[in-house]
């Protein structure tokens, strides 16, 4: 069954991290992606509620170069989409910060890979 999506898109979730660590990680992204749409303005909740902040990119159209920005803080991101276009946007990440591999899950056709970005 196809969920609407291209093939090559991969899902980005980030938590555990400040507005502005999210922020960067997605500027650094949006720099090499075309992204579902334009990353609107990133906002905290409440201190003791988690956040996530997600973006969906087309990792098969890359343009640019990877420049990251400073991170204040780690940056837990998860992955997922298949596994080649996750390896892209991995490697992308790679390049722009120090990445940690925290674990990594395979389906049939998916795979969800959680990084931790320092």
């Amino acid at each position: 069954m196809s969920n609407g999506h291209p093939k090559s898109d991969v899902t980005v979730l980030l938590t555990d991290c400040a507005p502005d660590d999210a922020r960067a990680v997605f500027h650094t992204l949006d720099a090499r992606f075309p992204a579902d749409q334009e990353t609107g303005e990133i906002r905290g909740g409440p201190p003791d509620h988690p956040t996530v902040w997600s973006a969906t990119y087309d990792a098969e159209e890359a343009h640019g170069s990877a420049v990251g920005e400073s991170l204040n803080g780690p940056v837990t991101a998860e992955v997922s989409g298949c596994p080649h276009s996750v390896r892209l946007l991995t490697q992308v990440l790679k390049e722009a910060f120090t990445v940690e591999d925290a674990g990594r899950v395979a389906g049939d056709q998916e795979v969800e890979v959680c990084l931790r970005l320092r």
